[in-house]
């Protein structure tokens, strides 16, 4: 009995002894924040969204042009191409990256997709796109891409031949998705 009181003694002092040392090392951590803005390098201040990949780079989509930032470099990303209305794809509402690692980006123009090989966007086409501003890109565990926009809800499922597109309108009930 007075064996396990002393071991008890022994457990108590040394945790106290170490709880009044380790919090002085806490004090020695410092923070270090920094602004990003067009002065370093980033396309535009107004960020409309923003995504983390799998490789730890933080994409920002601007009202000019997609961002990419590794905590100190900023590269720009802006889609030059137009489309047959004679929009631009730089109003970026909408970045997403999937299960695979796919960075996807939601825009004034229709979708688009990071291609690695290419280091740069590339205009996705979706069968039966009616157009208007792509304001939501999401993944499910089936791999399936949902691709809200201003006209409707695109389902484009992946399988390993070809992907289909099934599109879902809405009514003047409910004018948005």
């Amino acid at each position: 009995m007075l064996v396990k009181r002393i071991y008890h003694l022994r457990l108590l002092l040394l945790f106290g002894f170490f709880s009044l040392i380790c919090p002085t090392s806490l004090f020695g951590q410092h923070q270090e924040f920094s602004h990003v803005t067009t002065e370093n390098g980033l396309s535009s201040n107004a960020i409309l969204t923003m995504s983390q990949d799998h490789t730890g780079f933080i994409w920002l989509g601007t009202s000019n042009g997609i961002n990419r930032y590794d905590g100190k470099v900023v590269k720009q990303y802006l889609v030059h191409s137009k489309n047959q209305e004679n929009r631009s794809f730089n109003n970026i509402y909408w970045l997403h990256t999937d299960a695979d690692g796919v960075l996807w980006a939601g825009t004034n123009g229709g979708l688009l997709r990071y291609s690695i090989e290419k280091d740069a966007f590339v205009k996705m086409p979706i069968a039966g796109y009616k157009g208007g501003i792509v304001t939501f890109v999401y993944s499910d565990q089936k791999k399936n891409l949902w691709v809200g926009s201003a006209r409707g809800l695109y389902l484009l499922t992946a399988d390993r031949d070809s992907t289909k597109t099934q599109y879902f309108s809405h009514s003047e009930q409910t004018p948005s998705i």
